[in-house]
């Protein structure tokens, strides 16, 4: 996000806006180290990838308009981390429609939403789901960061909300 929409959005200074980004990547240079890695690989292969090899292309990641390209450069940035989100998410969703089904449970997807996905569990099974779902959810795939998983249960999405 620049300063411009970062001070409009929280409605502050565009200089107060400017400093906590400055911070933001002082204290998080691993962050901004990320971001210019990726956007060079952007840059030379004109597109980027997924966790799972998905690849989204970037046409205009070299266009001489600062405009298209700092918006291909931030389609570069999100990419890699959302699509492996989703990525990662669809093959839990794959892995747990297994289990439920080996295990017979009456259980049944109602909704996925970015990384949460939405239950109908029988209470006589929510032990045995909630196990299922954080060894699951947390084993899928192996990285250098754990995933943590929290199970939250309510009569509606709502509820718990």
């Amino acid at each position: 996000m620049s300063s411009f929409r970062l001070a409009r959005d929280l409605k502050i200074p565009k200089a107060d806006a400017n400093k906590f980004i400055d911070a933001y990547f002082t204290e998080y240079a691993g962050v901004n180290q990320f971001r210019n890695n990726i956007i060079k690989q952007a840059e030379e292969l004109k597109y980027v990838e997924t966790i799972k090899g998905r690849r989204r292309k970037l046409d205009n990641i070299n266009n001489n308009n600062k405009t298209v390209k700092m918006a291909e450069e931030r389609i570069a940035v999100n990419t890699p981390i959302q699509g492996s989100a989703a990525d990662i998410v669809k093959c839990a969703m794959h892995k747990l429609a297994e289990e439920i089904k080996i295990k017979k449970l009456n259980t049944r997807f109602i909704l996925q939403v970015h990384d949460e996905l939405l239950l109908e569990v029988e209470d006589k099974e929510l032990l045995e789901v909630e196990k299922t779902v954080k060894q699951v959810m947390e084993n899928i795939i192996q990285l250098k960061a754990p995933l943590n998983v929290t199970i939250q249960k309510g009569k509606s999405w709502g509820d718990i909300h």
